[in-house]
């Protein structure tokens, strides 16, 4: 569980960085890939 901790602590800490320094490619880190995760909505 350490690990993990770990390794969501530093991830974290790379999204930090890159809002801070790239805000642009942050945006862009966070959007959907419609390619990649497909899914549905259902009203």
């Amino acid at each position: 569980m350490r690990r993990i901790k770990s390794v969501v602590a530093a991830q974290q800490q790379a999204m930090n960085i890159l809002q801070r320094d790239y805000p642009d490619l942050y945006d862009r880190a966070l959007e959907i890939d419609e390619q990649l995760i497909p899914y549905q909505v259902f009203n």
